[in-house]
């Protein structure tokens, strides 16, 4: 009787343990938090919905200031006049902190997404 039992308590325990986890973790993911350049270049370069972009724009933010140099990489990665508009009226968040020289990644990026929208898979 005492195994029967203590083998119960663990199991409950055990379930309790990850719940507290499972909700912990879902708060982390959903919480919103702004886009980098790359992610923001990323759902242009794959072809995501104008309408989706922008949602995601207004809700999340930036998490830079658009310069001139990469509206132009977004434009060349096809991004839609609205889209373009919403990052000029973006809340720009929190400024990156660190200084990293992305431009290779974010060259390549809008590369894509102009071959994509080409239809030049190779």
């Amino acid at each position: 009787m005492f195994k029967k039992t203590t083998l119960t308590f663990l199991v409950l325990m055990g379930i309790l343990a990850f719940t507290a986890l499972a909700k912990r973790s879902h708060r982390e993911f959903s919480e919103a938090r702004p886009l980098s350049k790359a992610e923001l270049l990323a759902l242009v370069a794959g072809d995501s919905l104008p309408e989706n972009i922008t949602y995601e724009i207004r809700t999340h933010g930036l998490r830079f200031a658009p310069t001139d140099g990469f509206k132009g990489l977004l434009s060349n990665a096809g991004a839609a006049a609205q889209v373009l508009a919403e990052v000029d009226k973006a809340n720009v968040s929190e400024t990156e902190s660190y200084i990293a020289d992305d431009s290779p990644l974010l060259e390549h990026l809008s590369a894509a997404g102009k071959m994509i929208r080409a239809q030049r898979y190779l």
